[in-house]
């Protein structure tokens, strides 16, 4: 008899366990339905934006958008918790802060910290009336290694490679802004490439072999020709700009 009544009291508890848990999920689900994805996306997106100016390398950038966890606990929480540094970051929005209130970065304790001066510069830019991207004038001027990093590469130059049928002809410089890479080098609007370090812009690896040489090389010469058909050379030398 008592047996049977374990049996009677386990199967009820275990029935009570499964409606607890049916109900956890229909009010969370509840709250998702609740929010438009439309709201979650502008979420979602403060808080990237937020993340980013504390990340200056591209490769950080990426990993941003692997993790993202919303959840309710007393008022709406949005956590990405990231490793940049060692560090989470969680934002919290709030009334006052309807969507983050603050960035919190958990230091890891293992780690020694780094010296101030070692952590990266936050930089901000800023689209001038030209429609070129410039820094911020209250913000720190960038070094010429920061300058060559292939985020600033892309985001100050517009370039196109132009084809015939499905031959590369070369590659135009369709815009330059102010106090890039591209200008340090010689570079000016409608510039047409045609051979860097001695290799042909005729193929579409030789183009990412550019890419690649305004990266890093510490050598450029650059042959191009202008928007007058004339034709010059573009000689750039890192041991020319070392105090830059």
């Amino acid at each position: 008899m008592n047996f049977h009544l374990l049996l009677l009291f386990l199967w009820l508890l275990a029935s009570l366990a499964a409606w607890l848990w049916m109900r956890a999920d229909e009010e969370e689900q509840s709250l998702v339905n609740n929010t438009s994805l439309s709201d979650r996306i502008r979420f979602a997106l403060i808080g990237l934006r937020a993340i980013s100016q504390h990340v200056t390398d591209a490769s950080e950038q990426r990993i941003l958008g692997q993790y993202a966890q919303r959840s309710r606990i007393g008022s709406l929480i949005i956590v990405l918790p990231i490793t940049i540094y060692g560090a989470v970051i969680a934002f919290t929005p709030t009334e006052e802060e309807p969507f983050v209130e603050a960035i919190e970065i958990l230091e890891d304790k293992k780690q020694t910290p780094e010296p101030e001066a070692a952590k990266p510069k936050v930089r901000t830019y800023v689209r001038g009336p030209s429609g070129k991207s410039q820094l911020n004038p209250e913000a720190e001027p960038e070094t010429l290694e920061e300058r060559r990093t292939p985020t600033r590469l892309y985001a100050t130059a517009k370039v196109k490679p132009l084809y015939a049928n499905e031959d590369l002809l070369g590659i135009q410089i369709l815009r330059v802004d102010d106090a890039s890479f591209w200008e340090i080098v010689g570079f000016k609007t409608d510039d047409f490439i045609l051979e860097v370090n001695g290799e042909l812009m005729n193929t579409p690896a030789a183009s990412v072999s550019f890419m690649n040489a305004m990266n890093t090389s510490p050598e450029l010469i650059i042959r191009v020709r202008g928007s007058n058909d004339e034709e010059r050379v573009l000689v750039f030398n890192q041991s020319d700009h070392e105090d830059e």
